[in-house]
């Protein structure tokens, strides 16, 4: 019966109703023009899609750059605050020699200074002095007795009357570029004069402007500055600056060369970081102490744009320095881009791939449509017949050209993409691993992973990775280390998941691995520049908490906020601000904590907080906007019990 319809519609003479043309028959045309719509539809959706996608990725890799950059900058102030410390140390054990002792010789200071091997483990400091304060009625006196000790020539210089003299008397290594200081007035000098009086008049360590030293000759002159601490008679520092005043005796000091001071701070070959430190709080070219080798001797901003810049304040010992950081060329140079560059260009070719495809079937559905008059059953046939064998030829090159891409991809990566078989031996090794190991792919081919790991990292994989077996288990960022070709270790972190052959059978293992030997370096330095943050946390008298910016938790604390909150520490990370404060008083201290982490406020006033065992004693609370520690946001609170 069907197949008599068949022949009698192509049978029928023009004209005949059924082969007449109406408004019925417009669709074509009509859905012609409704798939090229949709066709740009889909090109302009695939593209919006692309481009966000690219711009998230791009915006990922310059937040992780900023964090490098963040983290090098807290690396350089740590390691210049510890500098600053151990010339103060230095300073402190000098004073103590005068204090242990009635009177300090000059072969008792030259053996107490070469016992400390400045040279070779305090950069930057000249030497290191002892400066004796001397009245105008004494000054004969004192030039007669100095004269007396073998050095017929001795004179304190400059020239000149002064209410006051200090005059240097010991200064070690005596050497010939220290021997011009030997008897040099440092109260003559303004910039010396303010840093002594202000020792002097506090009994604690202080540090002079910038200052030329006066051991400088005309070849690599650089900035220097001193620190100065006063010794008293009796070692002991009285309680009035008047008193101080008239007990004391001299100050020990160090001189220190700014440039070699700066020497090792800025680790990297090339430099990842340009550094430039001024004395005081604003970029002043006269007040320019240390200019890292890329930035020179220049204050005005060059003409190249810097990624991330950075300035902070470094106060120490009664001084400011201002720290202007800025990303070098080198570091913006090895911001890895390509693969979101290759991400976008995949995007647009997968866009207008897909743009095509529409667009082609809505022309084979069109010219379907435009047949179905002369044999409607067995054209629409044939029609499903086509679109079938289209669709299938489109989905082999699609799979092709993904395969293509997906190779090209493999390819073109840095990190290892591998395979292996049941027996963990390698089926397969992208190009990544010469990169890695130094291994071509062939050679590695029918070796297990564990061939090419140092022998206690092998013992504990093969032990992981038979129980992975038996499980069919994927893993996640598993770390090992490596033995690279040239002998040298390479800590790889590796992920992997199981595959199957169609009748479910575990066929073997692909993954990823990539080299994280630098991040594992930086985070041994992380964790032991917070071993030395945390000791000297544990020194200070305020409480110090670090809060997390967002839930408020506390996550550590010092030993002076255990002992005023009467916690251990332990204890103290499972709480957060509502456990130490007040019920009736938390919404003001959030309140206040909120001001903080916006940068509106420093500190919070005469806040409650409550003890372990329920009583209350108030506290100024001193922070700041949020900082990311180990990747999470914190706020830093320094209390200070009223």
């Amino acid at each position: 019966m069907g197949k008599d319809n068949i022949q009698q519609s192509t049978a029928l003479p023009p004209g005949h109703p059924a082969t007449r043309t109406s408004e019925g028959d417009t669709p074509p045309l009509h859905l012609g023009s409704w798939g090229k719509w949709m066709a740009l539809i889909v090109l302009f959706a695939s593209l919006v899609i692309t481009f966000f996608t690219w711009h998230f990725a791009k915006g990922l890799t310059m937040e992780t750059a900023h964090d490098r950059f963040v983290f090098r900058i807290h690396a350089i102030e740590s390691t210049l605050r510890e500098r600053l410390r151990a010339c103060e140390f230095q300073l402190q054990s000098g004073a103590g020699l005068f204090a242990s002792s009635e009177e300090v010789t000059r072969a008792e200071w030259r053996t107490y200074v070469t016992k400390l091997q400045i040279d070779k483990y305090y950069h930057g400091v000249q030497g290191l002095g002892f400066s004796k304060s001397i009245l105008p009625s004494e000054k004969m006196a004192h030039i007669h007795q100095i004269r007396e000790e073998g050095f017929p020539n001795y004179d304190i210089h400059p020239d000149g009357e002064r209410p006051e003299y200090t005059s240097i008397i010991f200064l070690e290594p005596f050497d010939w570029r220290n021997q011009r200081a030997f008897g040099y007035d440092m109260f003559s000098e303004p910039t010396r004069k303010e840093a002594m009086v202000k020792a002097r008049d506090t009994g604690l360590a202080a540090m002079s402007g910038k200052v030329t030293l006066i051991q400088e000759t005309d070849k690599d002159v650089q900035a220097g500055f001193l620190m100065y601490l006063p010794v008293y008679r009796k070692g002991e520092v009285p309680e009035t600056p008047e008193q101080r005043r008239e007990a004391l005796t001299g100050y020990v000091y160090s001189a220190i060369r700014m440039n070699d001071f700066m020497r090792g701070i800025l680790t990297e070959k090339h430099g990842y970081v340009e550094l430039q430190i001024f004395d005081g709080d604003e970029p002043l070219k006269e007040a320019l102490l240390y200019p890292s080798g890329e930035m020179g001797s220049v204050i005005s901003h060059s003409d190249h744009p810097h990624l991330f810049t950075h300035q902070s304040i470094l106060k120490y010992a009664g001084r400011r320095w201002l720290l202007v950081f800025k990303t070098s060329p080198y570091f913006e140079e090895i911001i890895d881009t390509k693969p979101v560059n290759a991400l976008l260009l995949l995007g647009i070719i997968i866009s207008l791939l897909l743009f095509a495809v529409v667009l082609s079937l809505t022309k084979s559905r069109n010219q379907a449509l435009s047949l179905a008059g002369m044999s409607v059953s067995l054209e629409r046939t044939n029609l499903e017949l086509r679109e079938k064998i289209v669709e299938n030829e489109q989905a082999t090159e699609a799979l092709q050209e993904s395969e293509e891409k997906f190779r090209a991809l493999v390819e073109s990566t840095s990190d290892l993409i591998w395979e292996v078989d049941p027996n963990a031996r390698y089926t397969y090794a992208s190009p990544g691993i010469e990169a890695l190991l130094g291994y071509k792919p062939a050679e590695v081919l029918g070796k297990t992973p564990v061939d090419f790991m140092a022998p206690e990292d092998g013992q504990r994989v093969a032990q992981v990775f038979g129980k992975l077996i038996e499980k069919r288990a994927p893993f996640v960022s598993e770390e090992n280390r490596n033995l690279h070709k040239d002998g040298r270790v390479v800590v790889l972190e590796t992920s992997g998941v199981p595959f199957f052959d169609p009748k479910g059978e575990l066929a073997g293992y692909r993954g990823i691995a990539r080299d994280i030997t630098e991040r594992r370096k930086a985070t041994q330095a992380l964790e032991e520049s917070e071993y030395r943050f945390r000791t000297i946390l544990d020194a200070t008298m305020d409480g110090i908490l670090v809060v997390d910016a967002q839930s408020q938790a506390i996550v550590t604390g010092n030993r002076a906020i255990c002992d005023m909150l009467g916690y251990d520490l332990e204890a103290l990370t499972r709480l957060g601000i509502a456990d130490i404060t007040p019920a009736a008083a938390l919404p003001e201290v959030q309140r206040q904590f909120e001001r903080q982490a916006k940068g509106e406020i420093f500190m919070a006033p005469e806040l409650p907080l409550q003890r372990k065992d329920g009583s209350v004693f108030f506290a100024d609370v001193r922070g700041g906007p949020p900082m990311l520690l180990a990747g999470r946001p914190v706020m830093v609170g320094v209390v200070h019990d009223i």
